[in-house]
């Protein structure tokens, strides 16, 4: 999305997650070995890069926050009102873009050898079992944009999401 659209700053989760697992690692599948303080220290990088953004960017960039979160799950709640806390606390608009994709298509997407540098899930059976028992997150934001994305290109979601923004006169 930044190199099609450059005043967008990107955080992905990996921002915040990778640097504990790099440490415990070379494999995605340490993340499944995280204890408690695991999680702690993964999630006082979140808050120290939330931070960052509220107090210190400069007021007029724009950020995309990614994270993947699931409907009924507590920490994904939590972490979506952070993003909410963290849009108000910088007089910014929060757009929600939730991005869903058929079964057999992300299938085929967590096996590329490009999400194991991310410590990305590249379980197939994972994900089928989590897409037979889960919903990605919903908000009730009113300007969420919920694309599928199972026959575009990177770069066509991209210019369907950046469409969604000039829609609402961004």
């Amino acid at each position: 999305m930044s190199a099609i659209e450059p005043s967008f700053k990107c955080v992905p989760c990996d921002s915040w997650v990778d640097p504990i697992l790099r440490l415990l690692g070379d494999e995605p599948e340490v993340m499944n070995t995280l204890t408690q303080k695991g999680w702690a220290a993964i999630n006082n990088i979140k808050d120290v890069i939330f931070d960052a953004i509220i107090n210190i960017c400069p007021k007029d960039s724009s950020f995309i926050i990614s994270q993947e979160l699931l409907q009924n799950n507590p920490w994904h709640k939590n972490f979506y009102e952070q993003v909410e806390h963290l849009a108000k606390a910088r007089n910014a608009q929060l757009i929600p873009v939730r991005l869903i994709c058929d079964t057999p298509v992300l299938l085929e997407r967590v096996i590329s050898e490009d999400r194991k540098k991310f410590y990305k899930t590249r379980s197939p059976n994972m994900i089928k079992e989590r897409a037979m028992t889960t919903e990605p997150f919903k908000s009730t934001n009113k300007n969420e944009l919920t694309l599928d994305t199972t026959d575009l290109s990177i770069q066509q979601t991209a210019k369907k999401i950046l469409q969604h923004l000039e829609d609402l006169g961004f």
